[in-house]
């Protein structure tokens, strides 16, 4: 999960990553008024947790567009090649039930992420 707020100065964008749950962790974590350091301007200033959002990893959602669509391509391929071999209709049945594998693993990541996002962006600190 990415935590985001605006620089109060220039009005860029500032990032950062935590595995905090909610912002009462965080607050435990970095203090309750944090300061943190503009990547553009380079002035620093003290933000209020309410104005830290979260957003969703965008680089945790490419890895599991990349489980679905290599997984999808790769059992697809192990069907194809298997099916034409298997005489029993409950192997063949199973086979094909294994395509949606991939799919299952992409949407529990993507899942798990957006209810992060979500938990963390419904808590009000103080």
């Amino acid at each position: 999960m990415i935590l985001q707020t605006r620089c109060t100065h220039c009005r860029q964008y500032l990032s950062f990553k935590s595995s905090a749950v909610d912002r009462f962790a965080l607050a435990k974590k970095i203090g309750a008024k944090p300061e943190i350091v503009c990547n553009q301007c380079g002035k620093s200033d003290k933000y209020d947790l309410n104005d830290i959002k979260a957003t969703k990893n965008r680089t945790l959602g490419l890895i599991a567009s990349l489980i679905f669509l290599v997984g999808t391509g790769l059992t697809v391929y192990v069907v194809l090649t298997e099916i034409f071999e298997l005489a029993n209709i409950y192997a063949i049945s199973g086979l094909v039930g294994f395509i949606g594998i991939p799919y299952l693993i992409y949407e529990a990541i993507n899942s798990s992420e957006q209810s992060k996002v979500a938990y963390f962006n419904a808590k009000i600190y103080g």
